[in-house]
């Protein structure tokens, strides 16, 4: 009888002949429903809570943030679920708008180099990535690319929040809102670009 690896049925580049063998792979398949309803859950909890620090409503905002930084640390993705979500917000508001406008418009990054500095270390950090993974990935016109080195310089090189491991609930819900504030903020930069 003939047996068939995981990484081999997989078509990954894992073999049984490693430490463990395939017992990662098996893992990772096994976590990944829960990561995934983790992230959703926390995207889900923020998404409402920026929309309730936009409309003003700061208590039902922070109750929505406690919430999301409440859920169980995720194991496979090796952040907590709440600091991965809105560090994929950012992204996503950021790309977004990159990818709505023209080839020489550059108010998302009008909007963007904007409100770098609107918020803490945290949001900046966020955005600091944000811009220099756009910067490394993303085909922009040479200004855009001068701009953004421009403002890179500025600003230190920081553990981004989804990096950070686990932190005290407290801290990472004032890290979580400090960088949902931004995210508000950059949309009402890019609206009035």
């Amino acid at each position: 009888m003939e047996t068939t690896t995981e990484s081999a049925r997989w078509g990954t580049p894992f073999s049984a002949d490693r430490g463990l063998g395939d017992v990662e792979l098996a893992t990772g398949r096994a976590l990944s429903p829960f990561s995934q309803a983790s992230w959703t859950a926390a995207d889900n909890l923020l998404t409402k809570a920026a929309r309730s620090l936009a409309e003003g409503d700061d208590d039902r905002a922070a109750r929505l943030v406690q919430r999301a930084v409440s859920l169980p640390y995720d194991i496979l993705e090796d952040g907590a679920p709440a600091a991965v979500a809105v560090t994929m917000m950012v992204f996503s508001e950021v790309v977004d708008a990159l990818e709505e406008c023209a080839e020489d418009d550059e108010r998302w990054l009008d909007a963007a180099l904007d409100v770098i500095d609107s918020g803490g270390d945290v949001a900046r950090s966020a955005m600091r990535g944000v811009l220099a993974d756009i910067r490394q990935d993303f085909e922009i016109s040479r200004s855009e690319t001068r701009r953004i080195d421009a403002a890179l310089r500025g600003i230190p090189p920081r553990t981004e929040l989804r990096e950070q491991g686990q932190v005290p609930a407290e801290q990472l819900a004032g890290q979580v809102t400090e960088t949902l504030r931004l995210v508000i903020a950059y949309a009402a930069a890019l609206a009035q670009a």
